[in-house]
C-alpha cells in the first residue's frame, strides 16, 4: 500500500524525466544558444512551481492561493499563461520568417501561434472552470483541424523539422489530455488504485495532475516551436532573440 501523498510526485517523476533527458541530449543541443537557454529558464520556472505544489505547506489561504498550480492569477498561472503564449509567439514569428515555405504551411503555423495565444488566456483567467462543454469543443476543433494538418507537413517536411513537428504534437497531447480529458474523466472519485496497478491509501489530487500535465506540454510544445524556429533563423537577430526573452 502505497501512501497517497507520494502519488502525485511519482506520477510527475514519471512524466517529466524520459521526456527531459531526451530533451536535453537530443533536442536542446541542437537549438541556438539563446532559445535553449529559454527553453531551459521556463523548465526550471515550472519545476520550481509543481514541486511548491507537492511538497511546501501553505501557512495561510494566501499562500495557498499564490503557489498552487490549480489557482486562477496565481504566479504559477501566470508562468503557465507567458510559457503557452511564448508558443504562440514563437509560432507566429515560425509563419512569418518561413518565407520559403508554401503559404499552406505557413498559415499551419499561424494557427498554431492563434490556438496557443487563446490557450494563454484560458489558462490565466480560468475560462475552463466555467462551462466545460462551452470552451472544449472549439479548442479540440481547432486543434483536430491543426493535428491533421501537422501530419500532412510532417510528411512533405525533411528529418529536422519532421522531429520538431512530432515533439510539438506531443505537447499539444499533453495539454488536450489535462485540460480537458482528466476533467472529463471525473478524476476527482479516483481512490484506492491507479490503473489497477498502483494501490494506495486516500485520493489522488486531480487539481495536481491536470495542472502539471498542462504545465509540462507547455513546454514541449515551447521546445519543439524553438526548435522549428531555429532551424528557419539558425543565427537570429539580436532584436529577435530578445524579443522571445
Amino acid at each position: 500500500m502505497i501512501q497517497v501523498a507520494t502519488i502525485n510526485p511519482i506520477i510527475v517523476f514519471l512524466l517529466y524525466a524520459p521526456v527531459c533527458v531526451f530533451a536535453a541530449f537530443w533536442l536542446l543541443p541542437s537549438m541556438p544558444r539563446a532559445f535553449r537557454w529559454l527553453a531551459t529558464i521556463m523548465l526550471a520556472a515550472q519545476l520550481f512551481f509543481v514541486a511548491l505544489d507537492l511538497f511546501y505547506t501553505p501557512n495561510s489561504d494566501y499562500e495557498r492561493w499564490m503557489w498552487s498550480l490549480g489557482s486562477e492569477w496565481s504566479r504559477a498561472a501566470a508562468v503557465a499563461s507567458a510559457q503557452l503564449a511564448l508558443v504562440g509567439v514563437a509560432a507566429l514569428m515560425a509563419s512569418w520568417f518561413a518565407r520559403t515555405r508554401r503559404a499552406w504551411q505557413r498559415i499551419h503555423l499561424a494557427g498554431f501561434g492563434l490556438l496557443y495565444l487563446m490557450l494563454a488566456l484560458n489558462e490565466f483567467y480560468g475560462l475552463k472552470s466555467s462551462q466545460l462543454t462551452a470552451w472544449v469543443l472549439p479548442y479540440l476543433l481547432l486543434a483536430g483541424f491543426l493535428t491533421t494538418i501537422t501530419i500532412a507537413h510532417i510528411e512533405t517536411s525533411q528529418k529536422p523539422k519532421r522531429l520538431w513537428l512530432l515533439y510539438l504534437l506531443m505537447g499539444l497531447s499533453l495539454v488536450v489530455l489535462g485540460s480537458t480529458v482528466v476533467d472529463l474523466k471525473g478524476m476527482d472519485g479516483l481512490c484506492g488504485s491507479l490503473f489497477g496497478v498502483l494501490r494506495f491509501d486516500g485520493c489522488i489530487n486531480k487539481g495536481t495532475l491536470e495542472e502539471s500535465l498542462e504545465f509540462f506540454g507547455g513546454w514541449v510544445s515551447l521546445v519543439a516551436m524553438l526548435g522549428y524556429l531555429g532551424d528557419i533563423l539558425p543565427s537570429p537577430s539580436r532584436r529577435i532573440r530578445w524579443s522571445l526573452f
